[in-house]
């Protein structure tokens, strides 16, 4: 998932970038900022893997954005892509190692194509974002278990159980916490107190209300619902919708 952070002074403009995004299913907007320190701080505070930055704001210009995060980790994997309506700026904009520059009214597949390029270039942060394993208590001691192998996360009050086909593991974590690690390709959203891995299902039946209930290909044959606030979300991210 591709975590986007918005940044221009205009409602209108923000949310016609909002419109323009809503095609990609591997596109998160973990924030949107008006001004030019609050784009700073939402930075800091969600590390986001793109940035549609604006070049005029009331308080900086897009570049005063750039230079205020330099210095963190935050701005060297950052992909910067300047949505603005000032083409005098394109220079300095590729000086300031942008991806792209894109002049407003933004045209849709111009926009695409700046996305397709942001995309080829996190592929490969992304893709070692995710965990491969975790650590988990068994008896006495601790052990590694590989992500592949689970087959579901269940929540349990300060822990987090991870079921395997055959063993169940306990991890001090919320669920919150885990599903942040896990690949959203890999791995579904189900319930409140379920993550499940998608190989694993070995059906899905139609339920009420646009609900399923999930039978997995664990010994025990599992079943859990996979309820209609959580249905779409995960399904269009998938389906790669």
């Amino acid at each position: 998932m591709i975590r986007v952070l918005i940044v221009d002074d205009e409602p209108p403009a923000r949310k016609k970038v909002r419109h323009l995004l809503r095609p990609f299913a591997d596109v998160e907007i973990v924030a949107e900022a008006g001004n030019g320190a609050d784009a700073v701080a939402a930075v800091d505070r969600h590390k986001p893997d793109l940035i549609l930055l604006d070049i005029h704001l009331p308080d900086m210009d897009g570049f005063g954005v750039l230079e205020r995060i330099a210095d963190r980790d935050a701005r060297e994997s950052a992909v910067v892509i300047f949505v603005t309506a000032y083409d005098e700026h394109a220079l300095a904009a590729f000086n300031a190692r942008a991806l792209d520059y894109l002049l407003k009214p933004v045209a849709p597949d111009r926009f695409e194509a700046a996305i397709e390029r942001a995309r080829k270039l996190l592929a490969p942060a992304i893709a070692t974002r995710y965990a491969r394993r975790f650590l988990v208590e068994k008896q006495e001691t601790a052990v590694f278990v590989a992500t592949e192998a689970i087959t579901w996360f269940e929540a349990a009050r300060n822990y987090v159980l991870l079921h395997t086909r055959r063993e169940t593991f306990i991890m001090r974590s919320t669920l919150d916490a885990v599903q942040d690690r896990l690949d959203p390709e890999q791995f579904a959203r189900v319930n409140r107190s379920a993550i499940v891995n998608v190989d694993a299902i070995q059906e899905l039946q139609p339920w009420t209300n646009g609900e399923y209930r999930i039978v997995l290909k664990d010994a025990a044959a599992t079943e859990l619902m996979w309820t209609r606030r959580f249905v779409n979300a995960s399904l269009q991210t998938l389906l790669g919708r």
